[in-house]
Formats: structure tokens, C-alpha cells, sequence
């Protein structure tokens, strides 16, 4: 890599879903250095999957932050630009992908344009005094849910588990069942006793009922079906676990 770099000097390095640390000796055969893109709040979201742990963790907003790379560290180094992404109840996994595809080649932009025009001012994350969380990768078996929590918890899980990852998931019939879509019910008419996981009918509505208020699911796969609660889930009898 030193040879090419030689070879093919640069005022600037860009990094795009590079997976392994970078040396000072590399580094510094840049002018204005090598720049990331991480999706996650700097300095307090560090690491793997901070979209999705944001959205879990019940964040008012997810950011895109663009920052120099500090040799053999991970996400310290010095912040350049700051984006953010407002989460609501509606904000999936997917869609925060599609707004970093959309967003980062601009900020690159931006940033290494502020760089050489010096209106752009490299913050030391240290000088924030914010203490990092470090993110760890998020596997298949933690989308299982626990329906225990409350609803915002579960939905949150579901939303920050969709596409492109697999799924959050219970059982019905000792069979995975995994709710792609759902929300939560602000509103009911009536207080309830239920055990958590119960299934509750309304027309061609399906709601599962949480310790404090009940989700209405929107999108669930069964065995080989895909598609509407309502034509897996048909008795008030029914209770996923």
C-alpha cells in the first residue's frame, strides 16, 4: 500500500468501509490525512452498529459523523462534520442505511472542501469531555424479543432488526415467528389483564399485548408465509412466547 501511495501521491484519503486500522506511517502521507465516515454520534457511539443500537437505546436522533482517522485507533479521531437523522417511531434500519448512502458522498465533499478553505476545524473528541459507548456487532439471536419489555422497547427492537438483518423474533407453536413491522397503540379504550405475548383480534387488526400497552403488528413471517398477522394469527387463545 505504501508503495502505491508513493507512487500516487494525494492531498487526502477518504475511507469506505475500510475494516482494519491504519498506521501513522500511512497517515501521514497525507496532507489533510484520511477521512471516515462513521455512523455514529462521536465520541459517544464508538464501534459496530450504532444505527441500530441508537434506535434500541431510544435516541432522539442518529449521526453521521466525519472525522479524521487516529492511527491504530478506533473512532477517535479528531471531528470534522456532523449530520443527523431525527428518529421517530417509524425510523427502520434500512432507511438509515439508505440516508448514510445518500449523505456521506456530499459530507466527503463538504469536509475536504472546508479542509482546504480552513473553514472547517478539526475537534479533538477528548476535548468534548463525552465518555464513549462502545458498540458491539449485533448477531441474529439478538432479535429475539422479549416480551416482557415494555412496547416502545419492542418496537424499537423490530425497527432497528428489519431489513437488512434478520429479524426480530419470539416463537408461536415452537416456531420461529418474526415481526418485521409493527407499532405502538398511544391510544386504547380499555385497561387490560394479560400475560405479556398475548394475542388480541379487532376486525382484521392483530395486537400483541405488552405489560403497559399493546403493539399492533403489521408484517410478521410464519413457516414459509410472509405477509399480514391476520392470516396466522386467527383466536384470542393465541400467545407467543
Amino acid at each position: 500500500m505504501i508503495d502505491f501511495i508513493e507512487k500516487n501521491p494525494s492531498e487526502v484519503a477518504f475511507s469506505v468501509n475500510h475494516p482494519y486500522l491504519m498506521s501513522e506511517k500511512i497517515i501521514s502521507k497525507f496532507k489533510y490525512g484520511i477521512i471516515n465516515a462513521h455512523a455514529g454520534d462521536l465520541p459517544r457511539y464508538r464501534g459496530n452498529a450504532c444505527q441500530a443500537w441508537a434506535i434500541i437505546n431510544n435516541e432522539s436522533k442518529i449521526a453521521l459523523s466525519i472525522h479524521l482517522m487516529d492511527a491504530e485507533k478506533l473512532d477517535s479521531g479528531d471531528i470534522l462534520i456532523k449530520e443527523y437523522l431525527t428518529i421517530t417511531d417509524n425510523t427502520r434500519i434500512a432507511g438509515v442505511y439508505k440516508w448514510i448512502y445518500d449523505r456521506t458522498p456530499f459530507l466527503y465533499f463538504k469536509t475536504y472542501e472546508g479542509l482546504i478553505n480552513n473553514s472547517i476545524k478539526p475537534v479533538a473528541q477528548k476535548s468534548l469531555g463525552i465518555k464513549p459507548l462502545r458498540c458491539f456487532p449485533r448477531n441474529e439471536s439478538d432479535g429475539r424479543i422479549d416480551l416482557s419489555k415494555n412496547a416502545e422497547s419492542i418496537v424499537k427492537l423490530v425497527n432497528a432488526s428489519s431489513e437488512p438483518y434478520s429479524g426480530a423474533f419470539c416463537y408461536y407453536k415452537n416456531e420461529k415467528f418474526t415481526i418485521w413491522r409493527a407499532k405502538t397503540i398511544h391510544d386504547i379504550e380499555f385497561d387490560y389483564n394479560s400475560s405479556c405475548g398475548q394475542v388480541y383480534l379487532e376486525g382484521e387488526n392483530v395486537y400483541l399485548m405488552a405489560f403497559d400497552k399493546p403493539i399492533q403488528l403489521l408484517e410478521v413471517e410464519y413457516k414459509d408465509y410472509r405477509g399480514k398477522p391476520k392470516s396466522v394469527l386467527k383466536s384470542i387463545r393465541t400467545r407467543l412466547t
